[in-house]
């Protein structure tokens, strides 16, 4: 038996955390400190009983003379007892003359599971769950488990094994979260891609996060000549597998008596087992490295605090898994909670509405952008959404016009703000029963066990309370790091601190204010676009001198990508053309939707480009071209 004695809370707080067996044999130890100490130097005494196996009446004993040295000195409290202890407590009634208390689901609870233990453990518990329905198809975590081996031995075959970069690229569907778990039963790292991507930018991913394998899905991107230039000159991507809808798992069921039992080498929940592209603020996008700790403990307290999902729930997934807010939120907080996973057969607002109607979804997380082309849509009625009773909104901003139509349109959910980042998601979440104020005028609470702080964007000092500056978060969930990037460029200090690029501001309350953000990304409809990335494109075209990206405001898409041009002398521009050949080089959500001709940009006394008048002034012609009636493309 061990006893680890800290001190807290400015040394008002002692903790005595036991650890082993508290018997007749090992409570000398025990006794010597209660001998020793003086409660009256503290304000709080807890015995910590979570690593504590077994309890025996001596060890009883020896708690009662800890309570009564501290009783009139000082709080007193025996916390975090696992079952066994706690029934010890129960049985004898010392639960009736101490303050005892049993350990909450924390942030051990998923700590110790890799994806792999965790499928694995969800098919031997629960085999005949229901736990995804595609297109109509129901599936057990037991098929999902049989699947996933059948597919790791197709992929060990092509040579993924521990540490291998397989890319998985395609919409969401079945064979996307099989090809998810197959991956991590070899141990390897899945790198989640964009669908919406252009061969040539899914060939500069592979190089940024080393890919030798792509498993590709259904996506605009995805004919078979397309996935064969990816093997071409210049790619890293070695290895192709098919994972599209019309491969079928199910076929080949009778293959896994023959697999059960392989791959059966360790996986530890820190191994690093997810790369997902962040846009950042070097110009080009990020592998952000995370874990399976990073990634189900994330989901375990997003859920506890806010949306208290169950395995009475079921949720429209219509969240992209590529991105962080439909991996964490989307996906793995309702499989860890046996939520039932629907996956409706494409992202139309009419199919959503009806995927929603017809399966009883209680669940629907969402963009801005979504939300109101369901409302939008001419088949819309209350009648239809109103089994849902939680969405989280994320990923972009809603207005407050915009809340108040989905609170009246849909009065049975409750709606919740969250941020956060691929870096560290979820970092802040609204709480049940809070303010319409806090709905849309903040972003919600640290979520358990993340800080977040206002620092000084040029002295690093912290702010007060109200006080604006850049946004900064440290966390259980803080990413490995970001893939083969200097270190000047890693975003989080040695102190653990994540440097967002965000502006805002906490309240009284510990409420987080966005304000703005320092780094240029453009969110359109929850799409991180890095505006550099398009303005490399647009400068090659012949007759553009110079080409700035900004983002302009939508009351749909919260913004979209105008490009501001000069260009070369004597030289005239064809719109169109330029369009054309832009979305030949990127994906359609990065296409301008504005395009507008400047003789000169506005430039500082410094010589820089005046970022902030141009922005104005790229607002007033967008207000300008929507009050006409038209488009500037």
């Amino acid at each position: 038996m061990e006893i680890k004695k800290k001190i807290e809370k400015n040394g008002k707080e002692l903790r005595l955390e036991i650890v082993g067996r508290l018997e007749t044999t090992t409570t000398a130890q025990l006794h010597q400190e209660v001998t020793e100490l003086d409660p009256s130097l503290y304000k709080r005494i807890l015995v910590d009983g979570r690593d504590l196996e077994y309890l025996s009446s001596s060890g009883l004993r020896e708690t009662l003379f800890l309570a009564q040295k501290c009783h009139n000195i000082c709080e007193f409290k025996v916390i975090n007892l696992n079952e066994n202890c706690m029934e010890i407590f129960h049985a004898t009634g010392f639960d009736t003359i101490m303050d005892v208390s049993k350990a909450e689901k924390d942030l051990s609870t998923y700590s110790g599971l890799s994806f792999k233990t965790l499928l694995g453990t969800k098919a031997e518990t629960f085999p005949d769950t229901v736990i995804f329905d595609q297109w109509g198809e129901e599936f057990t975590w037991s098929e999902l488990e049989k699947y996933a081996q059948i597919a790791a031995s197709d992929l060990s075959a092509l040579g993924v094994g521990r540490g291998s970069h397989v890319a998985i690229c395609g919409a969401n569907n079945f064979n996307w979260i099989i090809t998810f778990f197959a991956i991590q039963k070899l141990g390897g790292i899945a790198v989640l891609l964009n669908p919406n991507l252009k061969t040539t930018e899914i060939i500069l991913h592979s190089h940024l996060g080393d890919i030798d394998y792509l498993c590709y899905g259904d996506g605009k991107s995805f004919s078979d000549t397309d996935a064969f230039l990816l093997l071409g000159e210049g790619s890293k991507i070695r290895k192709l597998y098919d994972i599209r809808s019309s491969v079928s798992f199910k076929e080949r069921i009778s293959e896994y008596d023959s697999l059960k039992g392989q791959f059966n080498q360790t996986v530890m929940a820190d191994d690093p087992a997810v790369m997902i592209f962040s846009s950042g603020s070097t110009g080009r996008p990020k592998g952000v490295l995370l874990s399976a700790f990073n990634l189900l403990n994330s989901a375990y307290y997003m859920n506890a605090e806010s949306m208290r999902t169950t395995d009475q729930d079921s949720i429209c997934l219509i969240l992209p898994l590529f991105h962080i807010f439909g991996l964490v939120v989307g996906f793995l907080t309702n499989v860890v909670n046996n939520a039932r996973v629907i996956l409706p057969k494409d992202m139309h607002s009419g199919t959503i509405m009806d995927c929603v109607e017809k399966k009883q979804c209680t669940i629907l997380h969402s963009v801005p952008t979504l939300l109101l082309a369901m409302l939008n849509n001419k088949s819309f009625t209350p009648e239809k959404l109103k089994t849902l009773r939680c969405t989280v909104i994320a990923g972009a901003s809603a207005t407050e016009a915009q809340i108040r139509m989905f609170q009246e349109k849909m009065p049975n959910d409750d709606f919740f703000s969250a941020y956060g980042l691929s870096e560290l998601a979820p970092a802040t979440i609204t709480r049940p029963h809070d303010t319409f104020e806090h709905l849309t005028k903040t972003v919600g609470k640290a979520v358990k066990n993340v800080e977040v702080r206002i620092c000084d964007r040029e002295n690093g000092k912290v702010l007060p309370a109200g006080e604006s500056g850049e946004v900064e978060l440290r966390g259980f969930n803080l990413m490995v790091y970001y893939y083969k990037m200097d270190l000047k460029d890693q975003s989080f200090n040695p102190e653990g601190w994540l440097k967002t690029g965000d502006m805002g501001y906490l309240d009284e309350e510990g409420y987080l204010h966005l304000t703005g953000r320092f780094k240029d990304v453009i969110i359109r409809g929850g799409e991180n676009i890095i505006p550099s990335e398009i303005a490399s494109v647009i400068t090659e075209y012949p007759d553009v001198k110079d080409c700035v990206v900004v983002g302009a405001p939508s009351e749909f898409f919260g913004e979209e990508v105008a490009a501001c041009l000069e260009l070369r002398e004597g030289a005239s521009l064809n719109k169109e053309d330029l369009l054309q050949y832009t979305g030949t080089k990127l994906a359609k959500f990065k296409v301008p939707s504005y395009i507008f001709v400047y003789d000169a940009f506005p430039h500082l006394p410094n010589g820089k480009i005046d970022m902030v008048n141009l922005r104005k002034d790229v607002a007033l012609k967008v207000s300008g071209a929507l009050i006409e009636g038209g488009s500037q493309k």
